[in-house]
């Protein structure tokens, strides 16, 4: 059974830039698929490769100090 076979599918928001929009648009109209069902497959195919190691999140962890009330 794959991944996509596991549950429902709910309905989730991500921000994205104008830009990232019209991408995922210009990448379905030429493909034929709605922007959904290419941003569907783009983030089941980025959680497959991460579980599998060949993908890796960046974290980069910052340190800030501020002044408390005085």
């Amino acid at each position: 059974m794959a991944d996509k076979d596991l549950g429902r599918s709910i309905s989730v928001g991500v921000g994205l830039k104008e830009s990232e929009v019209a991408e995922f648009d210009r990448l379905a109209g030429m493909l034929g698929f709605t922007r959904n069902a290419i941003m569907a497959w783009a983030l089941r195919h980025f959680l497959r490769e991460h579980k599998a190691g060949r993908i890796t999140v960046p974290v980069r962890e910052e340190v800030t100090r501020t002044l408390g009330e005085p």
